[in-house]
């Protein structure tokens, strides 16, 4: 038996890029009408 422990963790435990966070912030910003009736969609 091996005495390392294995560790199964989801890919989606890592940190966000720059880029993608930079653009949640600036999509973040104000209020706008939500399904496609904003500048993002």
């Amino acid at each position: 038996m091996s005495s390392q422990l294995e560790q199964f963790v989801s890919d989606n435990s890592s940190g966000i890029c720059p880029e993608a966070l930079e653009y949640m912030i600036m999509a973040n910003q104000g209020s706008v009408p939500a399904y496609g009736n904003d500048e993002w969609t």
